[in-house]
């Protein structure tokens, strides 16, 4: 529960219920659930926005001081006069708006180009083995793709097939060896 009461939930909302005299059907609903492992009833309160703000102005901790100052500035919004704009003045904010999304778009166009250079980088045919092996629905961990990626790296050399460097989150640059080679290795393990 949210407002962090130290009450069971059961008897601090009936008790609530009884202090501030909420009404059944207008200020909360109760549906009854029967719970299937140990066929007790579960009963579950649906309130209205007004005893949810009610109970949340009552509580006396750092929840309801948090409830509180969230409802007052909800109401100090509704309490802010609209303006009428002129249609000139709403043709501005618009134009504003469209720039600031234009803007936007040019940030992400930026950053898509960024990406798209560094797997420009990246050979077509190359993998890692975790992401080779997540590639085939395989699941593989840390210490056997570590063992893998020696027996790539080896018969890679031997084969005069290069070994290619990717960006990996966790471990900076990482191997990456042609499918082929990854094939052959993992066929064997």
């Amino acid at each position: 529960m949210f407002l962090d009461s130290k009450q069971d939930f059961s008897t601090w909302i009936k008790n609530k219920i009884s202090k501030c005299r909420f009404v059944k059907n207008v200020d909360f609903t109760c549906l009854h659930k029967k719970m299937e492992a140990n066929n007790a009833t579960k009963i579950e309160y649906f309130l209205s926005s007004d005893m949810a703000k009610m109970l949340s102005m009552m509580e006396n901790n750092t929840k309801g001081d948090e409830a509180r100052r969230y409802f007052l500035e909800c109401e100090k919004q509704l309490n802010i006069p609209v303006a009428v704009l002129s249609p000139a003045e709403i043709l501005v904010q618009q134009a504003q708006q469209f720039l600031k999304h234009e803007q936007e778009l040019s940030r992400l166009s930026d950053k898509i180009a960024v990406i798209e250079a560094k797997q420009a980088d990246i050979e077509e045919d190359y993998f890692s083995v975790k992401g080779y092996c997540s590639l085939m629905g395989e699941r593989i961990d840390t210490i056997e793709a570590s063992k893998i990626g020696r027996k790539c790296a080896t018969l890679s050399r031997q084969e005069g097939i290069k070994i290619c460097k990717i960006s990996d989150q966790r471990y900076g640059q990482i191997n990456s060896y042609h499918k082929d080679i990854l094939e052959r290795i993992i066929l064997t393990c």
